[in-house]
């Protein structure tokens, strides 16, 4: 990640305005010392506590905690309401969602988290979806490639530099989970049935689909190098839009620390 990348995301304890020509990005770390987890429990549903019941260790409990305790503060701050409040529906392939009843109420908004890294996109009226991976050694990523991915993907992937290969191929396999993520169909999209673009600095997330082919001119991609050796993208419907990068401070070991967006919410 080059320092130009590292100084877009803006540290931040409020949330800006979100208004329709303009998607935030949120990144957070999700390992929160116990007495933070404890009290982030306190916004979750019931059903929310539940899930996390189910996770075999309890970093990944607390880390599942951290996020969907986030998610709820930030729609809370962009809806002016009690984050405990929100009411979440899902789509088939499991997407949540909330019911809008104003244009105004209606955030779209998507999740991902690699290792204790979490992103969220939040834009008003307009579909998203979000994806981000830790790079991993690839010995076999050539034919993982080729198995999964659409040809002109790997055709693209074959005339990167070899040093720059792998960065591709998880620049790749974010923006396609991060295409299907924002259309909301799960794993049911065939990831060789639509191609998507490789090279960083091209906005253009679809240039072929058999899935939906209006779909070249109805999604825009950007890339958002989260942290070293991590690929992230977010597509985002419609075109038009800027991009702002936020990150929230770092968990302090006590609730007094908090910053009032996070502390407010309790």
């Amino acid at each position: 990640m080059t320092t130009s990348s590292t100084e877009q995301w803006q540290l931040s304890a409020v949330t800006p305005p979100l208004t329709n020509d303009v998607v935030h990005i949120w990144r957070t770390v999700l390992d929160a010392p116990s007495p933070i987890v404890d009290a982030l429990k306190a916004i979750l549903s019931n059903d929310e506590l539940d899930r996390a019941e189910q996770f075999l260790t309890q970093r990944l409990r607390h880390r599942y905690v951290a996020g969907r305790a986030c998610l709820r503060i930030f729609l809370g701050a962009y809806l002016e309401r009690q984050p405990a409040s929100l009411e979440f529906r899902y789509g088939s392939s499991g997407k949540p969602a909330l019911t809008c009843e104003t244009a105004r109420d209606c955030v779209h908004f998507n999740l991902a988290h690699s290792r204790s890294t979490a992103l969220f996109a939040f834009a008003r009226n307009r579909r998203v979806g979000i994806d981000v991976e830790h790079w991993r050694q690839m010995e076999d990523g050539s034919h993982i490639a080729q198995r999964f991915f659409a040809p002109e993907e790997v055709e693209q992937l074959a005339k990167l530099p070899p040093d720059d290969w792998r960065r591709g191929f998880f620049a790749c396999w974010t923006r396609k989970e991060a295409y299907i993520k924002a259309r909301g169909d799960g794993l049911v999209i065939p990831l060789n049935e639509f191609a998507i673009t490789v090279q960083p600095d091209n906005r253009v997330a679809i240039v072929r689909s058999e899935v939906e082919p209006t779909d070249v001119d109805r999604w825009s991609v950007v890339e958002l190098d989260p942290e070293p050796e991590c690929s992230g993208s977010v597509v985002v419907e419609g075109s038009g839009w800027s991009l702002q990068r936020l990150r929230l401070p770092l968990w302090p070991d006590q609730i007094d620390g908090l910053p009032p967006l996070i502390r407010q919410s309790f």
